[in-house]
């Protein structure tokens, strides 16, 4: 069957740097397309993505002159964006960071030009069954441990490790997919949802993409929005943002996933005294033991895990099938991850920690009198009251140190008069040593890196800020 990309005119919307642009541009390459890449950054910015192009390219050809055919499709048009070049193309493809209300892509819309996201291209490519997960936070330690439980099963959409694209041709009978509310906010004139939809939770987060928390939401309720009866929607009974989820009046069958036992006449699985139980229609029954889980991985993750593994059985997998894995779940890179481990400290990098909630759990797992918390970045409009009440409880103010950014000013504003004298470090070295100084204050201490806040200001995004402090840490720890 031929491809039908083959020689469409594909207009590449932001390149950017975390791996999905470059996937997609070479997806389409190798699918035929001819394709231009745009982008408000210039080449120098974007090198890294563009030098992943371009080996590419040169991987995929034969010989020189398939090399130059294949070549031949590509034009980079970086370091700006024009409506001629959006009227040139028949199809737009708009990176992730690409807001939809983006005048060049509501002027593709309005010229009747086909607008995706590489989300959307996925879904419409796959052909096995589909496993989505959103939220605001969770959604990559669930989508991870729900592929974990499912057998024959891939996991893409987190565009550092799997972009969409780049899984798009792979042979597996079940895709699970993280979906951020920037690839659901194509969704709607796409029309097709995940056959399995999970939502972990709702908090305050992307405002300055979305506006309000009304827009959020219904970017993340997409995820749902084209179900069927036949299909699953999991939600979080202990989120009260699920009352606003349910309001959209779910077609699918609705599931629950609970840390206290679910009401009445509410399907699905909740903890309970170290076990899980299920409940589907009236019968009730314990379906898996894990007494030692949370001191091992911490209530934030009990939450995760319960909706991972009530996406895998949705998807087929058995109970006994669940349990026997649990013993081997990975951990995650980046999230309250243990990055050095000796006799006298631990190291923590926590760097997607991008809100307050996400800098709430990692105090409430890691903190106490020997924590020394590295915290601040970028602000959201977000608020910091209750993270900040989190760190007077369980952090010594002697024992936070600031990085400067916008959010700082704010959590310094919400820590009051407790915080008075906290010193703020203008790099990551500087904080670092500060915290490595401050650690031989106690017999034994915990270094837990959790900024609570984005890192534009000083970094390219989160997963460079924790690419720096692990080279950090290996340089004066191993």
């Amino acid at each position: 069957m031929a491809d039908p990309l083959k020689n469409k005119k594909v207009l590449v919307m932001g390149l950017g740097l975390l791996g999905g642009g470059a996937a997609t541009v070479n997806w389409l390459i190798d699918h035929g397309a001819q394709v231009t890449v745009t982008d408000l950054k210039d080449a120098d910015v974007l090198a890294p993505s563009v030098r992943k192009v371009e080996e590419h390219l040169k991987k995929g050809a034969r010989d020189g002159r398939d090399y130059a055919q294949r070549a031949k499709r590509l034009v980079w048009a970086l370091g700006k964006h024009t409506n001629a070049m959006v009227d040139a193309a028949q199809i737009l493809v708009a990176n992730p960071d690409v807001p939809l209300r983006s005048p060049y892509v509501q002027h593709a819309l309005g010229r009747g030009i086909p607008v995706h996201n590489e989300g959307t291209l996925f879904y419409g490519l796959w052909k096995g069954k589909t496993v989505g997960i959103t939220g605001t936070r969770g959604k990559t330690t669930t989508a991870t441990w729900t592929k974990h439980f499912i057998p024959k099963s891939i996991l893409t959409g987190n565009s550092t490790v799997k972009p969409f694209l780049a899984a798009a041709d792979e042979r597996a009978s079940v895709a699970v997919t993280e979906l951020s509310s920037f690839i659901l906010e194509y969704f709607p004139s796409f029309k097709r949802s995940p056959r399995i939809a999970v939502i972990t939770n709702l908090y305050r987060d992307h405002l300055n993409r979305h506006g309000t928390m009304q827009e959020y939401a219904a970017a993340k309720a997409n995820i749902f929005a084209h179900q069927s009866s036949r299909d699953i929607a999991i939600f979080n009974a202990d989120d009260p943002a699920t009352v606003t989820f349910l309001a959209a009046r779910p077609q699918a069958q609705v599931r629950y996933f609970s840390l206290a036992p679910l009401p009445a006449g509410q399907e699905g699985v909740w903890y309970q005294e170290g076990s899980v139980f299920e409940r589907i229609g009236t019968k009730e029954r314990p379906v898996l033991a894990i007494p030692e889980f949370v001191a091992a991985w911490g209530e934030h993750n009990l939450a995760n895990l319960l909706a991972a593994v009530s996406a895998a059985h949705a998807a087929g997998v058995p109970w006994k099938q669940v349990q026997e894995r649990i013993a081997m779940l990975p951990t995650i890179p980046y999230r309250q991850e243990t990055v050095f481990q000796g006799r006298k400290v631990r190291v923590i990098n926590d760097t997607t920690a991008t809100s307050p909630e996400g800098g709430i759990a990692a105090i409430r797992r890691w903190g106490g009198s020997n924590c020394i918390l590295i915290a601040g970045g970028t602000d959201r409009e977000l608020d910091y009251r209750a993270w900040a009440d989190e760190v007077r409880r369980n952090i010594r103010t002697t024992n936070l140190m600031l990085l400067e950014g916008s959010a700082t000013k704010k959590m310094r504003r919400s820590l009051g008069a407790w915080g008075r004298g906290i010193r703020s470090y203008g790099s990551l070295e500087d904080v670092w040593q500060a915290a490595l100084k401050r650690a031989p204050s106690f017999m034994t201490s915990v270094i837990l890196f959790s900024p609570a806040a984005k890192s534009f200001e000083l970094f390219q995004n989160e997963y460079d800020r924790g690419q720096q402090f692990n080279a950090l840490v290996r340089k004066d720890m191993e």
